[in-house]
């Protein structure tokens, strides 16, 4: 995991967010990201219109960048750096003030 404290803090909030929304089903995270049409890698998703997906699927993306990250560190702290992060934390924003249809 990426040894930087902000990161660090993040993972371990966002692991606990997933372990308390099982509806997600994030532990299919890469499934998750093929049904959506997102190629699976860092170019795949840094390039994905996060503005077209949903909720599930940008979580995907999060869970994605944070398990790469275990096996090929500096992977969340570049997310962060490319403002990866920042798009999709704006993008789950956007659509939990969406107002209910």
């Amino acid at each position: 995991m990426s040894q930087h404290p902000a990161a660090t803090e993040f993972v371990e909030e966002f692991y606990r967010f997933s372990a308390t929304h099982p509806e997600f089903g994030l532990e299919e995270y890469r499934g998750i990201l093929e049904t959506h049409g997102v190629e699976w890698g860092f170019d795949g998703m840094q390039d994905a219109d996060a503005t077209a997906l949903d909720s599930r699927c940008v979580l995907a993306m999060l869970m994605t960048v944070i398990r790469v990250d275990r096996f090929c560190e500096g992977v969340l702290v570049s997310a962060f750096e490319e403002g990866m992060i920042a798009r999709w934390l704006e993008r789950l924003r956007e659509i939990d003030e969406a107002p209910a249809p």
